[in-house]
């Protein structure tokens, strides 16, 4: 549990423990609560007005959702679910509009939280513009992927269809077929029964054609760019 959180009233604060697929809150929703994710991954997604369902973001540990309540009630500008089996704390708006006033602990844990998220969607949104699916595929199944001991399998609990690799990379079925399938023959993924289980030799694939993006300029003049606008400066992806 987050320190601030120990002493707080229990009608303010409670744990969530959702599944994959599981719906925390939808589009257009009134927000009265913070999600503080402690393990596992939510996906944040936003429908255009033409119905196209694009994911924003996938927040980890240490991310959080919802934050837009602590400026009151407004309804919710994107839907959250569980991309994965996924463990936090709930905690109500109202509450902890008063707590960041009164703690330094509060505010301090709040602020980090809400930094990891936006790096965490900066980083994405970047992923998005300059590089290609292939790269998308090998981060997401980093992400998602149970972690093991160096140089052990890490296996994808539950196992995704391709439908839902495709919605969480940003493509199509069929492309995330062929990717999949690419994996398997170069050792990088492999199948044991039901079980998808992805090597650490994945992040090699990854490593690899981000350094080729940054080769042609595309992330670094998309950071120039920005900067230029006054939007400031982005994180970098990681490798």
């Amino acid at each position: 549990m987050l320190d601030f959180l120990k002493d707080a009233p229990s009608r303010s604060v409670s744990t969530f423990n959702s599944g994959p697929g599981e719906r925390v809150y939808r589009q257009g929703d009134s927000l009265d609560r913070l999600y503080f994710v402690e393990r596992g991954h939510l996906s944040v997604s936003a429908t255009s007005t033409t119905g196209r369902v694009v994911l924003v973001d996938l927040v980890g540990p240490g991310g959080v959702v919802g934050e837009q309540s602590l400026g009151g009630d407004a309804p919710s500008s994107y839907s959250v679910e569980s991309a994965t089996r996924c463990t936090g704390w709930s905690v109500s708006a109202s509450w902890l509009r008063t707590a960041v006033h009164q703690s330094p602990a509060a505010s301090g844990a709040v602020i980090r939280a809400i930094a990891a998220s936006r790096v965490s969607t900066y980083n994405r949104n970047l992923e998005y513009l300059t590089l290609s699916t292939r790269p998308r595929l090998a981060r997401l199944l980093l992400t998602l992927a149970t972690p093991g001991s160096d140089g052990a399998l890490m296996p994808l609990k539950p196992r995704p269809s391709h439908e839902r690799l495709a919605e969480l990379a940003s493509t199509t079925r069929p492309r995330v077929t062929v990717l999949i399938n690419e994996f398997k023959r170069g050792g990088y993924v492999l199948e044991r029964g039901d079980e998808l289980l992805v090597t650490p030799r994945l992040a090699d694939v990854l490593a690899v054609d981000v350094a080729g993006t940054r080769g042609h300029g595309g992330i670094d003049h998309l950071q120039q760019l920005l900067v230029s606008l006054g939007r400031g400066s982005y994180p970098d992806v990681e490798t």
